[in-house]
């Protein structure tokens, strides 16, 4: 679904940077490692328009699949 700029600038974004925040708190209840925290605090910026949004999604649900099927097993 393709979104108007106005929604993306004013919507989606600052709920896209607030990932940051939530991954930041997420590592330091040791829910995630600190590899992830800086791989959304150095990837978030760069989503500046929906097609960086569509990008980025794909590639993180991708390194997900892997992760999940070639990750560390608790």
């Amino acid at each position: 679904m393709l979104c108007k700029r106005k929604d993306f600038d004013g919507t989606v974004l600052p709920l896209l940077h607030m990932l940051t925040a939530k991954a930041a708190y997420a590592e330091g209840r040791k829910l995630v490692s600190p590899n992830f925290t800086e791989f959304i605090r150095d990837n978030i910026p760069n989503i500046d328009e929906p097609s960086h949004l569509r990008g980025f999604a794909g590639f993180f649900e991708a390194f997900m699949g892997f992760y999940k099927l070639y990750g560390p097993k608790n």
